[in-house]
């Protein structure tokens, strides 16, 4: 979990000292956040972030270097374990 907190933390920061943070309009569940990775450590990065996010309840979906993370409603999770 460590891992994947430091990535997600270093992430968020990244974008938005480059400028391309996608804040959410609201909070609480349903609200999202979209970061762009890239670079050679991008595949190492998201698997880091997604292993963190299913087991916090929020949900993470890839779309190229953008990488979507949801807050998922109290009780559900993408968790695969």
């Amino acid at each position: 979990m460590t891992d994947g907190l430091l990535a997600l933390v270093s992430s968020v920061l990244a974008a938005q000292a480059a400028g391309t943070l996608k804040k959410p309009a609201g909070h609480g569940a349903g609200s999202r956040i979209e970061l762009m990775i890239y670079g050679d450590a991008a595949a190492g990065i998201v698997s880091d972030i997604e292993r963190l996010a299913s087991r916090v309840g929020v949900g993470v979906e890839q779309q190229g270097p953008s990488v979507i993370l949801t807050i998922l409603p109290e009780g559900k999770s993408h968790s695969k374990t």
